[in-house]
């Protein structure tokens, strides 16, 4: 608002006909220009697509780690019954690392998901949400520690039977 009123002044308005309001602020059109008559209470209104309102805390919270750390997506298969991998792990990401200068993070990464699996497997009882949360928990300190960043984690476990 300040480069409009600045712009507005090198085009030859008269400083005193710029106003600069705050949100809520209300100005009244009289015969002798602009006066501010108080405010009216006003917030945020958030835009998402075609609907106007709250998005969500944790969808703001997800964008935010988005746009700063990026995305790792890893996904395995496994036989529940055997309780086996069948597919080593396969690691994405976008956003987060630049994949050619970081293949040794990526392969060590994949690596500790299948260990984190095999581990898992190892117990007697088996939950689709331990197992997820155990490779999220475990994959999340590995890359934190290798680069001091915290992506979004997206485990797929996928099931062969």
């Amino acid at each position: 608002m300040a480069a409009h009123a600045s712009l507005a002044q090198e085009v030859g308005m008269f400083p005193e006909n710029i106003y600069i309001v705050k949100r809520g602020d209300v100005m009244v059109l009289h015969e002798d220009g602009f006066v501010h008559e108080g405010g009216i209470a006003a917030s945020d209104v958030m835009i998402e697509g075609n609907s106007i309102g709250d998005v969500g805390n944790i969808v703001l919270r997800d964008r935010k780690v988005l746009s700063e750390d990026g995305i790792f997506n890893v996904a395995i298969t496994v036989n529940k019954k055997e309780k086996k991998i069948v597919s080593k792990a396969k690691d994405h990401t976008r956003g987060f690392v630049y994949v050619k200068k970081s293949r040794d993070i990526l392969r060590e990464g994949a690596e500790l998901v299948n260990a984190s699996v095999e581990n898992y497997l190892a117990q007697d009882t088996f939950d689709w949400g331990e197992l997820k949360s155990a490779v999220r928990d475990d994959i999340s300190k590995f890359l934190f520690e290798q680069t001091k960043r915290r992506p979004a984690i997206l485990p797929v476990v996928m099931e062969v039977r």
